[in-house]
Parts: C-alpha cells; structure tokens; sequence
C-alpha cells in the first residue's frame, strides 16, 4: 500500500512539473 502510495506521489509530482514546463511555454510566446 505505501509502494502504491509513493507510486502516486511521483505521479502527481511529474504531473505538476509537466504542468509548470507547459504553462511556461505558453508564457514565452
């Protein structure tokens, strides 16, 4: 349970990163 637990903390984690690559992105242009 706490492998499932970390696996969806490092979801969220690459999530959140991907989200801050995206809307940095949409600020450079």
């Amino acid at each position: 349970m706490a492998r499932l637990h970390k696996l969806a903390e490092e979801i969220e984690g690459s999530k959140s990163k991907y989200c801050s690559i995206k809307s940095k992105h949409q600020r450079d242009k």
